[in-house]
């Protein structure tokens, strides 16, 4: 019955010796995965463009969406999560057919820049309006931290990401 006892306890510390190693090896794969996700706001920028903010009533502007992509990362994938919104505004969203990637500066900095949205607003009521954020979730390919110096076994890994695009001020004047 003692050797029963022992066994149940040496089970039990083991099962939560496992229980804590597996607890301590998620808490550091979210930590890591926290830094690759602010590493990767260095790297990728979603930026709202107005071509004006002042504008009459019943005048037009349009609104871009243009995503910065630094050299060092692949994007594989994007998904709109959240629409901005046009308050004060009728608009009309423009299809863009084929996304032309362009190298730019930025920041400083060398991108490749995308339009990924471009929207047609006219305005329908004077006041100061905001255009609140759009949010993409990024798909994106970034060098695997166990990459050699050298550039022997390299590799890629695969993160996601949300990242949010800059309100916009607009002034509407009647």
């Amino acid at each position: 019955m003692k050797n029963l006892t022992h066994i149940w306890l040496l089970t039990t510390c083991l099962t939560c010796g496992i229980g804590f190693a597996q607890e301590q090896k998620e808490l550091k794969k979210n930590a890591k995965s926290e830094s690759v996700a602010k590493d990767l706001r260095d790297d990728i920028h979603l930026i709202a463009e107005a071509s004006i903010n002042q504008v009459p009533v019943k005048g037009e502007l349009n609104i871009e969406y243009r995503l910065y992509i630094s050299q060092n990362i692949g994007i594989s994938g994007w998904e709109l999560l959240e629409e901005p919104s046009y308050t004060g505004f009728n608009f009309e969203t423009i299809k863009l057919e084929n996304l032309k990637v362009e190298n730019v500066t930025f920041k400083g900095k060398s991108y490749r820049m995308v339009v990924l949205k471009r929207d047609v607003l006219k305005a329908i009521k004077s006041g100061d309006y905001s255009v609140q954020p759009s949010q993409l979730l990024i798909t994106a390919e970034i060098a695997d931290a166990s990459n050699k110096k050298d550039g022997s076994n390299f590799s890629m890994k695969q993160v996601t990401t949300t990242i949010v695009s800059n309100a916009l001020k607009v002034n509407v004047k009647s």
